[in-house]
């Protein structure tokens, strides 16, 4: 009976194994708490230093995203400050509110303030300082990544502004993006001029975030 009793183990271990049926482990799903989905947004920075001084310097700080629909998305900082927050962030309005935590101290609320940026973006703050619970970020222009489709074009050869257009629902957003001199365009790896991009196509921009519907350039790919 021991003997027949392992050998149906041994059977439905080989089944599994071999693929008899689909068996999931975890799962993909995206509960807008992170993940790594092409459409989520980001927001990431480096604490430098907080005062008054806390016992944990930048460590242990929670900072929370809060969304047009109330959800939080959250990260802590690590021992150099860092975080990054990923998640599929509710835009309608544009911006965001950001809050900095005291994981040390009941999450008493150091500082807080609202941040502009673009469904599917990538946007890096920088070096933060938090005095007195006063927001203080190091450059008041952070840098974005993000793509949209070229709605718009208003180039000389090498300078000009385009408008671009990322989709979001019912609530799309149009965006004035400034081309320089010093902005690297390329497409198919050769470099090209502004006046050489195209109405429709999509533009991966790297650049400075002015405004919330204003970027200034620094390097377009056309995709």
């Amino acid at each position: 009976m021991k003997i027949f009793k392992q050998f149906i183990c041994l059977a439905l271990i080989m089944f599994f194994i071999v693929g008899g049926c689909d068996v999931e482990f975890g799962s993909d799903d995206d509960d807008g708490g992170g993940g790594n989905n092409n459409d989520d947004e980001i927001v990431q920075g480096t604490m430098i230093e907080v005062l008054p001084t806390r016992e944990n310097g930048v460590e242990n700080i929670t900072v929370v995203v809060i969304d047009d629909n109330s959800f939080e998305f959250e990260d802590t900082t690590t021992n150099s400050g860092f975080f990054s927050i990923e998640g599929n962030f509710s835009l309608d309005s544009g911006d965001l509110d950001l809050e900095f935590r005291d994981g040390d101290n009941m999450n008493e609320i150091l500082a807080e303030t609202s941040i502009d940026t673009f469904p599917g973006a990538q946007l890096d703050l920088g070096n933060i300082t938090l005095e007195n619970g006063i927001y203080n970020p190091e450059n008041d222009d952070p840098e974005i990544d993000f793509e949209a489709d070229a709605i718009e074009i208003n180039c000389g050869e090498d300078t000009g502004t385009l408008t671009v257009e990322i989709e979001n629902g019912s609530n799309d957003f149009e965006i004035i993006v400034q081309v320089f001199t010093s902005t690297d365009i390329v497409r198919d790896g050769d470099d090209i001029n502004c006046n050489e991009i195209l109405v429709g196509q999509t533009l991966e921009i790297n650049g400075i975030l002015v405004s919330s519907n204003s970027v200034d350039a620094e390097t377009i790919i056309v995709e």
